[in-house]
Formats: C-alpha cells, sequence, structure tokens
C-alpha cells in the first residue's frame, strides 16, 4: 500500500473514533432533552444532567453548536477533503493545548465530587463531567491526527511559537481553572454528614 493509502486508512480510524465520541455526546444531548421535554420516567432526572453553571436553553444551544462543528470535522476528516481534512500543524496543537488541561479539570472535578459525595460514589452526579471526558476524548483525537499529519517543518515552527509563551499559557490556563473551580465548588451543596 502506498504511503497515501496508509494515510487515508488512518484517517478513516481516527474519523471513526471521532464519529464514536460524537454518537456519545449525541445521545447525552437526547437524554437531557427527553428529561426536559418529555419528562421520561427511565432517565435519570434534570438535576443529575448538568451542573447548573449555564441555564438549559443556553446549554442546549452551545451544545447544539458543538454537535454541528464536531460533525463537521468528522465528516471532513472521514473524506479527506474539506476545511477540516487537511492537516494544520497550529490547529492540533491549540487543540490539543486546550483539550489536555481541559481533561485534567474534568479528571480533578470528578474526584473533588467523589471526596464530598462518597454516597453518589461512581455514577451520581457525574453525567456532565463523564460527557466533558467525552468531548475532551475528541478535541484529543482530532489535535492529534492535525499535528501528527502535519508537515514535520511546520511542527517545528509552532514548536518555536509555542516555547516563546509558555510561561503566559501555564498562567492563564491556571487562571482559568481557579476561576472555573471556585464557580464550581461555590454551587455545591454542603456535603451531609
Amino acid at each position: 500500500m502506498s504511503a497515501r493509502g496508509t494515510q487515508r486508512v488512518a484517517a478513516r480510524g481516527v474519523a471513526a473514533l471521532l464519529w464514536f465520541f460524537l454518537v456519545l455526546f449525541c445521545l447525552r444531548v437526547a437524554g437531557q432533552a427527553l428529561v426536559v421535554f418529555f419528562d421520561v420516567p427511565w432517565l435519570p432526572p434534570m438535576a443529575t444532567w448538568q451542573s447548573g453553571l449555564l441555564p438549559y436553553p443556553w446549554l442546549l444551544l452551545s451544545q447544539i453548536v458543538i454537535v454541528v462543528l464536531f460533525a463537521r470535522i468528522s465528516l471532513d476528516v472521514g473524506r479527506g477533503r474539506g476545511v477540516f481534512s487537511e492537516p494544520r500543524a497550529w490547529l492540533g496543537a491549540a487543540m490539543l493545548a486546550f483539550a489536555v488541561p481541559y481533561l485534567l479539570a474534568m479528571l480533578v472535578r470528578y474526584g473533588v465530587r467523589m471526596s464530598l459525595y462518597p454516597g453518589e460514589r461512581w455514577v451520581g452526579g457525574s453525567i456532565p463531567t463523564v460527557f466533558h471526558w467525552v468531548l475532551a476524548g475528541f478535541l484529543l483525537t482530532s489535535g492529534h491526527h492535525h499535528w501528527r499529519r502535519a508537515n514535520p517543518a511546520t511542527r517545528a515552527g509552532v514548536r518555536t511559537r509555542l516555547a516563546r509563551g509558555p510561561l503566559l499559557a501555564a498562567a492563564v490556563a491556571i487562571l482559568a481553572l481557579a476561576l472555573w473551580g471556585g464557580a464550581y465548588l461555590a454551587r455545591l451543596p454542603p456535603p451531609k454528614t
């Protein structure tokens, strides 16, 4: 098989993984919508579906935007043509730079929640957090795909630019995590004793 053929097979494998993450996220969006609009009894109650940082109409709108964008990315990568099919080192680096701290923050969020509410351990109140992991998985997969398939010279240029501002990036990430953590912890009800 030619190098180009090998790349196409690899891209299809990446696309399949992207579609998997997208379908999981769509099931989450549909599940919450069923609870909100049809009050289905066989799904968990509304309180377990979202953390409350966004009112549901805004959350639903943001979820629809995410679904449309991720579907386009998955489609482009799978077809090998379109805006998101061309490997771009800067896009891969940006996705990875966002996805890694995002995933780490969600893992910390899960740990904090489980330590504050041991009675809910493993599944209680974890629907939002688990689906943040799904979104991070999509971003990690897509970012890695773009980074690995980009021209090595382009990757070297991106590395050089990234190396100029690691302290600023770290400061912004720490500030964002601190603000998110404070907002999240402020909304948690007190632990039962």
